[in-house]
């Protein structure tokens, strides 16, 4: 009689930790493995780990993937996959892993750190991609709009209303006075005045004509 292959097929669970069950130290697998006990310890395997919906698992796991269906998780989870959380599952953990899904009614509390591929900082915003339902219509510039107020130049930095010219009112000039250094001119000057009686011989012209009288 042949003996029956106890090999799982693909997508047979390999290994139970059923209902009521209690499990501490460490756990090394392979396939998939399904939990619907307590944990308390390490996991390690390149398969699929998947929590039943009573399960309560408290430790680090290290797996190819992680399907939480249900129960409690606490601890540090990393998975080379996948983790997917389904609804009904309360997850405290940090994990790290290159996707997550997380479904509608599940809860998570904790941090979760995308690796192979997955940006490890955040672009800047000019440099995000964006759809074409959600890139913004270019806005045209308002021609109306009114000019820049000239900015207004304070008392102190208006020029004083005086040029450069010299004042008419107050020169450098000296003021001419009446009573100048310049002599005055009078009536009675240096130049000789010219009189009548002068003192040429005045000619007289009745004694050219008149001869001399002669005695006799």
């Amino acid at each position: 009689m042949a003996s029956k292959d106890l090999t799982p097929a693909p997508g047979e669970i390999a290994a139970l930790l059923g209902r009521g069950t209690e499990f501490k130290g460490k756990l090394v697998f392979e396939g998939r493995v399904r939990i619907d006990g307590h944990f308390e310890g390490e996991v390690h395997g390149e398969g699929v780990l998947v929590v039943g919906e009573e399960a309560e698992m408290d430790g680090t796991f290290d797996v190819g993937s992680l399907l939480v269906l249900g129960g409690k998780v606490r601890g540090k989870v990393q998975a080379r996959d996948v983790v997917e959380l389904h609804a009904g599952c309360h997850v405290l953990a940090d994990l790290e892993t290159p996707r997550l899904f997380v479904d509608k009614g599940a809860r998570f509390d904790g941090q979760c750190r995308m690796t192979d591929g997955a940006p490890s900082e955040r672009l800047p915003l000019d440099e995000v991609v964006r759809t074409p339902s959600s890139t913004p219509k270019p806005t045209t510039p308002d021609t109306r709009a009114e000019a820049p107020a000239e900015p207004k130049e304070s008392p102190a930095d208006e020029p004083e209303a005086t040029s450069d010219e010299p004042s008419t009112e107050a020169t450098d000039e000296p003021a001419r006075d009446e009573t100048s250094d310049e002599p005055a001119k009078a009536d009675t000057s240096d130049e000789p005045a010219t009189d009548d009686s002068s003192d040429e011989p005045a000619t007289d012209d009745a004694e050219d004509d008149v001869p001399p009288k002669t005695e006799g």
